[in-house]
């Protein structure tokens, strides 16, 4: 699978918090190499800030493969809100992210997904997101 993250979401260099798309048993999932020189980085340990920009992104990624299957512009979203998060670490810099997305619903232009982020199998955060997903010509 291509790896061009700027091809599925609309950040840029600073804060884009996906490097990689990951094809795991037919699921679709997302990475972040937590770089010594991440903006989200204090005392050498990832904040819950750069946590959930990290699981937006994610949706933000899997919202953009689906655009670029039905050969659509990649819209811009926004976080409406982020329910039932859990963060349960910290990560270190030179750790690995790994988040999968489930799409719980879509509802106008509102896209409701569950988002579960660890380092291998050890959980590192998990909540309930609605992203506003700006509607594309």
């Amino acid at each position: 699978m291509e790896n061009d993250i700027k091809k599925y979401i609309r950040q840029r260099e600073p804060i884009i918090m996906v490097d990689a798309v990951i094809e795991n048993d037919g699921k679709v999932e997302t990475g972040l190499y937590i770089d010594k020189n991440n903006m989200f980085l204090k005392d050498g340990l990832f904040r819950e800030s750069g946590i959930v920009e990290h699981i937006a992104q994610s949706v933000a990624t899997i919202m953009g493969l689906e655009c670029e299957e039905a050969n659509k512009p990649v819209p811009l979203g926004f976080i409406v809100s982020v329910r039932d998060l859990e963060i349960f670490d910290l990560p270190a810099a030179g750790s690995t992210l790994t988040t999968e997305i489930t799409i719980v619903n879509k509802v106008l232009n509102v896209v409701i997904v569950k988002g579960y982020t660890r380092i291998r199998q050890t959980p590192v955060a998990r909540c309930e997101m609605r992203i506003f997903i700006e509607e594309t010509n």
